[in-house]
């Protein structure tokens, strides 16, 4: 994808009205979660420009976008994250032994079910965002640990995160995000603004 294209359609999106914008917004930044099974993505809508935590507000009930649902994760009086995900593949993540034993030692060993993981996170997102979002996003639990190790340096690539272990593997599934998500461009800058959300 051009840097001319991605200029081109930033600009039509903001020729669309408030709703239109949010959910075009959602669909390009989601496109990895609808079309890849990414576990999950984390947004944060802020006041500046066009007040996207304003429009997230007004238009969250009607937010529908595949199997994809969402928790806030945090709210302050100039911006809101909120977690999007779809809710068998954040399971796959909590299914996982070893993800559950890592999770265990940060905090999570009384949690059953996904929204008691997703409440402690709520809970630890408070203060910092703590280096287990990562399983939350799908993140390799290899490369979360090494990340903690390594205090975030000496990686291998930084893409969707730092890579220290099956480099190719990695770069296949970054290059699957950006696939997903040059497509709702494509959709959007040929007019065909009803088929992204369906995309």
């Amino acid at each position: 994808m051009t840097t001319e294209t991605i200029k081109q359609f930033m600009k039509q999106k903001e020729e669309l009205n408030d709703q239109q914008y949010l959910m075009a917004t959602l669909a390009y930044h989601l496109a990895p979660v609808v079309k890849c099974k990414k576990a999950s993505s984390i947004l944060t809508f802020n006041k500046r420009n066009r007040n996207v935590y304003k429009l997230w507000d007004e238009y969250k009930e009607q937010f529908s976008l595949g199997e994809v649902t969402y928790y806030e994760l945090k709210r302050t009086s100039q911006h809101v994250s909120v977690l999007f995900f779809i809710p068998n593949c954040l399971k796959d993540v909590f299914n996982s032994k070893e993800n559950r034993e890592f999770l265990k030692n940060c905090g999570y060993d009384k949690c059953t079910c996904i929204y008691e993981y997703l409440e402690r996170l709520k809970n630890r997102y408070k203060d910092q965002c703590p280096h287990e979002i990562g399983l939350f996003l799908g993140v390799p639990l290899k490369d979360v640990e090494s990340f903690i190790k390594h205090d975030g340096s000496n990686y291998l690539v930084c893409g969707y995160w730092k890579v220290y272990h099956k480099l190719q593997q990695s770069i296949a599934l970054f290059k699957a995000y950006d696939k997903a998500k040059d497509n709702i461009v494509k959709l959007f800058t040929n007019g065909r603004y009803k088929d992204i959300l369906a995309s």
